[in-house]
Order: C-alpha cells, then structure tokens, then sequence
C-alpha cells in the first residue's frame, strides 16, 4: 500500500513488505514483535486464505485487514463492502457518505536529482522543460503517478517517466545513481541532501501539497489489532520514545 509504506517511512517505523503470502511464511520471523498489514486481494493466496493458514501455524501475529488494491475509488469501495478494516490514501481523494475520511500527515515532496544535475539546481524549471530530462516515478496506478499526471496535464506538459519504481525508497536509490529526477516526500530526502548526495531542483509551478489520509467505516466495529492500529496512526504525530520504533516492526503482504 503506497500511502501506508510512505506513512510509515516518514515515522521512522521499520517496516518489512512481502509481495506474496508465500514470501511471508518463508521470511517471517515469529520471534519479531509486530503486526501484519494484510491485503485482501493477492494473487495465488488472498488475505483472508493467509490469515487461515497462519492459523494453523499457530501464527499469533495480529493483523489488520487493509487494502492497496488499484485506485482510491477501489480501495474506499473495499471499505465500505466490508472486505478491509482500513484504507490509506493520499490526497487527493473523496469517500463516500456513511465513511469517515482522518488527515493522518500532510507532507509536500521535492524534486531531486543526482550530482549530475547539480547545474540545475540554480535555475528555476517549468514542468514542461522537465519533460527534457530523465524521469523517475512510481508505477502507473499508483496515486502518486495519478496526482502528478494530472499535474503536469494542468500545465500543457505531458508526464512520460523514463524509469519506473516499486517504492519511494528505490525511486531515491535510482536517483542517487544518476538515472533521472524524482518528486519525492521532502521528509525521505532531508538527509541526503544536506550530505550532499542529492541536489534539489526549482520549478516554477507549485506543488500542492498532499495528505495521508485513513478512511474507515465508523459504524463497523474493529477487533482489538485494528483498533491499536488506528490509534497508533492516529497518534503519528504525537512524540515517541526511538526504541520502540526499532524494536517492533511493521510487516506489509500487498499485490
């Protein structure tokens, strides 16, 4: 889940993410405190089948039901059907009556390259005149991809990213080996840029900036993992001791 993973990252929590059921039975380490993010729709194994077969285990972690599947109309669809607990989205992003849309953090990105374009950085570029350049950007269904096509459409620019990837995390390893430019939350690149191994770059147009939002169905209730979960998304913001970040980790099974 984009929205999540970003969220989370931005907090500092270590998190570890699974593309495949499989993959977590293999990996996981019982021994870890935590809790699994699951989504209800994979391939080969749902969430559901998973939180069976951890069942028979004697798996104990507990789970939180989300969804990242497809775009924000499907994930708010998957809410309010029943099929997840939560869904984590960001802006912008509407839901529909009898839901209840929480600002979880509003972040704003920047856009940043390699040392290559360090001449860049005293200029101030047009969105079109990025169209001259490498791109970087998450895959095309994400909402991120979605925000910044719109974006670019705003101002007679066509976005047509050269290289794409899975997580802002890769997207910020491709730009520190020289392959392209990136918008990506100016909280992911505070610390490489002030050790100079990114540079920023300036558009002319503005950003708008964006929200991590968590859309729930407040008349359903939630089991007591969901419950702590929301509380602590809830509370992101509020200060926390830095072991309890390193010693509990957040586990994430999403298509």
């Amino acid at each position: 889940c984009e929205a999540l993973s970003l969220m989370l990252d931005i907090e500092g929590w270590r998190t570890k993410v699974y593309h495949r059921a499989v993959d977590f039975l293999v990996e996981d380490d019982p021994r870890v405190p935590g809790c699994l993010l699951l989504d209800v729709r994979m391939p080969n194994m749902t969430g559901l089948e998973l939180q069976e077969e951890m069942r028979k285990r004697n798996l104990k972690l507990p789970i939180v039901f989300i969804t990242g599947h497809g775009d924000v109309p499907t994930a708010v669809q998957a809410v309010k059907n029943g099929e997840v607990d939560f869904a984590i989205v960001s802006t912008p992003a509407e839901v529909e009556p009898g839901l209840k849309m929480v600002e979880l953090k509003s972040f704003y990105e920047v856009l940043v390259g390699g040392k290559t374009f360090t001449a860049l950085a005293s200029q101030n570029l047009s969105l079109k005149e990025l169209t001259n350049y490498p791109l970087i950007s998450l895959s095309d269904e994400s909402m991120t991809r979605s925000f910044y096509r719109q974006l670019f459409l705003d101002h007679d620019a066509v976005l047509k990213p050269d290289t794409e990837a899975a997580t802002t995390d890769q997207m910020l390893t491709l730009v520190k080996s020289e392959l392209g430019l990136a918008f990506v939350p100016e909280p992911m690149a505070k610390d490489l840029l002030a050790r100079g191994e990114l540079v920023q770059l300036h558009l002319q147009e503005i950003i708008p900036t964006r929200s991590i939002c968590l859309v729930y169905d407040h008349h359903r209730p939630l089991n007591t993992a969901a419950r702590k979960f929301q509380q602590m998304m809830t509370k992101a913001d509020s200060p926390r001791p830095a072991a309890s970040k390193q010693t509990e980790s957040i586990s994430f099974i999403s298509q």
